[in-house]
C-alpha cells in the first residue's frame, strides 16, 4: 500500500491528496481567494449558543449540527445523511488519541478555547483535498478559534485517515502557537512539514503519510522552503531527522522558539532551538536521507542522483537544497563553493569521507551558487598549529591532558583505558 501511495504521489502530483491549510493561511492573510467557502465563513451554529444539550466538563462553542458526535475534547459534525460509521469512528479515535499523546503526554499547548470548549470538527465530503484547518474570530476569542475540516472520503485508507486527523489537529495547535500574518508564503511550508510529522508523534505505526516523502525526494535540489511539487509536505523528513538525533520534543522546541517572533524565518528558528547551523541540519539530514539511514527510511521515496562522483564534478545549488552523487570507490571529497557535504553517517563539512555504494549529498548555502568537487585518498592535512591558538591547546593553557611534568601519569592512563576496554569486552561477550 505504501509503495502504491508513493507511486501515486509521484504520478499525480500533490493537488489531490494534500491538506489545504496553506490556502486557508493565504486567505486569512488576504493574499488569495479562499479555495473553500468555510475558510473565511464559519460553519452554521459556530459561536451561536443553542439549547444546552450536553452535561460534560467541556461544551461546544455554539450549536452543533443535527448530525454530530461529542467526545471528551471534540465536537464532530457532518451533514451527509449516509455518512459511513467508520468515517466518524476513526476520526473520533484518532483525535482523542492525538489529544492524549500531544497535549497530555508531550506537552503541546491545547488549541485556543479548548480548556473549556470542545474543538469544532466538520466532516465535509464535498471539499477538495484531504482537509484544512482555519480560524475564526469572535468577541470571546479575538485571537482566533480553530475549526478543523476533514474529507471523509479518505476513510477508505484507515492508516492515512487516522494520520490525517492527527495532521489537522496539529494545525489547530499551531494556530495557538504562531501568528500566520507574519507572511503566509514564508510560513506555511513549516506548518505542513510539522503537521505531516504529527501522525508519527501520535502513533508510530501510522505510516499513511510517508507517500509525501516523494515530494521532497523529487525536488530535493530546490530551496528548502519551496512549494514546487508539494515540497513543503515532504519536508516532514527534516523534523524526523532532528527528532532522531536530538530527541523527542525537538520540533516542539522550534515552535516554541517562534511563538513570540512571527516574522522570523524558520531556518533561523531551527538554529535557535537546536543549536545546529543550517548547514549542520540540512547537510546531515540530506546525507542520511539519500543513503537510507533515517529510522523510517524504508518508507521513504528514493532520490535521483546527479551521476557518478568524479574529480571536478560540479553543479549549481539552491539555498539548503541538496543534490546527490553516486560513489563508486572509497574516497575523501572536498567542495569548493558555498556548499556543505553530507554522508550516510550524517557527518557534514567542506570535506567528508564516503564509501563505495553510498551517495554523497551536496547542500547549497546560498541561492544559485556553483560548486565543484574534488577527490583524495586521504583527508587534507591540518595546517601547522599556531602557538597560542586552540589548534595547539597546550600553548594556550587550556589543555585537559597531562602536562610534561605529569609524564609519570601516562602509563597509569594507558592501563586504565586498557582495563575499561577489557571490561566492556567482557560485558558484551
Amino acid at each position: 500500500m505504501l509503495l502504491l501511495l508513493v507511486g501515486l504521489a509521484r504520478g499525480a502530483g500533490p493537488e489531490s491528496a494534500v491538506c489545504k491549510t496553506p490556502d486557508a493561511l493565504r486567505a486569512l492573510a488576504g493574499q488569495a481567494e479562499p479555495t473553500h467557502s468555510n475558510m473565511l465563513v464559519p460553519p452554521p451554529g459556530f459561536g451561536v449558543p443553542g439549547p444546552q444539550m450536553f452535561v460534560a466538563d467541556k461544551v461546544p462553542y455554539g450549536t452543533p449540527y443535527a448530525l454530530n458526535r461529542q467526545t471528551e475534547n471534540f465536537s464532530i459534525n457532518w451533514t451527509q445523511t449516509d455518512m459511513p460509521q467508520p468515517a466518524v469512528d476513526m476520526v473520533e479515535q484518532a483525535l482523542e488519541l492525538a489529544w492524549t499523546k500531544l497535549i497530555e503526554e508531550q506537552g503541546w499547548p491545547g488549541p485556543v478555547s479548548s480548556d473549556e470548549h470542545l474543538v469544532w470538527v466538520v466532516l465535509d465530503e464535498t471539499m477538495e483535498g484531504t482537509g484544512f484547518t482555519t480560524e475564526f474570530f469572535t468577541d470571546d476569542y479575538p485571537q482566533g478559534y480553530p475549526v478543523v475540516y476533514i474529507n471523509p472520503t479518505w476513510a477508505t485508507s484507515s492508516a492515512f485517515y487516522k494520520g490525517l486527523a492527527a495532521h489537522e489537529f496539529m494545525h489547530a495547535i499551531q494556530y495557538e502557537m504562531r501568528e500566520w500574518n507574519g507572511g503566509a508564503e514564508d510560513q506555511s511550508w513549516y506548518w505542513e512539514a510539522s503537521a505531516n510529522l504529527a501522525p508519527e508523534l501520535v502513533e508510530s505505526r501510522w505510516d499513511g503519510h510517508h507517500y509525501t516523502s516523494a515530494w521532497y525526494a523529487d525536488h530535493a535540489h530546490e530551496r528548502f522552503d519551496t512549494y514546487i511539487g508539494g515540497h513543503q509536505y515532504g519536508m516532514y523528513v527534516v523534523n524526523a531527522h532532528l527528532e532522531d538525533i536530538l530527541g523527542p520534543g525537538t520540533m516542539k522546541s522550534i515552535w516554541e522558539a517562534g511563538r513570540d517572533d512571527p516574522e522570523a524565518p524558520w531556518d533561523n528558528l531551527m538554529q535557535q532551538a537546536t543549536g545546529l547551523t543550517p548547514e549542520e541540519t540540512f547537510g546531515g539530514f540530506s546525507g542520511r536521507y539519500g543513503n537510507g539511514t533515517l529510522p523510517e527510511s524504508s518508507f521513504y521515496a528514493f532520490v535521483t542522483p546527479m551521476g557518478t562522483l568524479i574529480e571536478g564534478a560540479s553543479s549549481t545549488s539552491s539555498y539548503l537544497g541538496s543534490e546527490f552523487w553516486e560513489v563508486s570507490a572509497d574516497t575523501w571529497v572536498t567542495v569548493e563553493g558555498r556548499a556543505v557535504l553530507g554522508n550516510a553517517r550524517g557527518e557534514t563539512g567542506a570535506e567528508v569521507q564516503v564509501f563505495s555504494g553510498e551517495l554523497l549529498s551536496v547542500t547549497g548555502l546560498a541561492q544559485d551558487t556553483q560548486y565543484q568537487l574534488g577527490l583524495a585518498d586521504e583527508p587534507t592535512p591540518d595546517p601547522d598549529p599556531v602557538p597560542g591558538s586552540p589548534a595547539n591547546p597546550k600553548d594556550c593553557g587550556c589543555s585537559q591532558g597531562p602536562s610534561s611534568s605529569d609524564w609519570w601519569l601516562l602509563p597509569l592512563l594507558a592501563c586504565a583505558l586498557l582495563t575499561r576496554r577489557r571490561e566492556r569486552s567482557a560485558q558484551s561477550s
